[in-house]
Order: structure tokens, then C-alpha cells, then sequence
């Protein structure tokens, strides 16, 4: 969320090897969830006040994340804040 509140001004960056910043995703609301699957291979992210969640494809030796699209709900309800993390054990953090 945007310091001054303006709405979708939020973004993801990420750093790459020489600490430089890329834009990974943009238009975005209140950042609410990133994980990742156990091979590393699949990012997902939650947007709070959109009730949105995407799935990106990720590279795990670049760090580059494509390939966006949604991320189906739990069947038979609606996408809470969080979804997107679980515990897996050994991997504190990831789904």
C-alpha cells in the first residue's frame, strides 16, 4: 500500500545478483501473501484488498517470475487474506 493511500500503487520487486531492483509485479493494493512451491519452480502471491491471488512460473536460478495468471480459491469460498502461506515442515514460510 502507498504511503500516502493512494489506491494499486503498491508494488513486488525483487533484487538480482548486483543488488539491482526489477519490477516483478505492479498495480497492486495491500501485499498480503508470497510463497513459493517445494521445488521453487511455482510463485504465489495474495493482493488483500482485491481478493486476488496469482500463481507465476519461477525461475529459480534468475529469479525472473512470468507467466501470471490467477490463482483458483479453495473450492466453495472466497479468498482470505493469507491463503497463500502454509507450513511445510522443514521450509518455514513456503507452500
Amino acid at each position: 500500500m502507498a504511503h500516502d493511500a493512494r489506491p494499486r500503487a503498491g508494488s513486488l520487486d525483487r533484487l538480482d545478483v548486483a543488488a539491482a531492483p526489477q519490477r516483478v509485479l505492479g498495480d497492486l493494493a495491500i501485499s498480503n501473501g508470497i510463497a513459493w512451491s517445494p521445488d521453487d519452480r511455482l510463485m504465489s502471491f495474495i493482493d488483500s484488498a482485491t481478493h486476488r491471488g496469482d500463481v507465476l512460473d519461477d525461475d529459480p536460478a534468475t529469479g525472473r517470475a512470468t507467466g501470471r495468471r490467477p490463482l483458483p480459491p479453495a473450492a466453495g469460498r472466497r479468498r482470505a487474506p493469507g491463503d497463500a502461506v502454509r507450513r511445510v515442515p522443514g521450509r518455514p514460510g513456503r507452500c
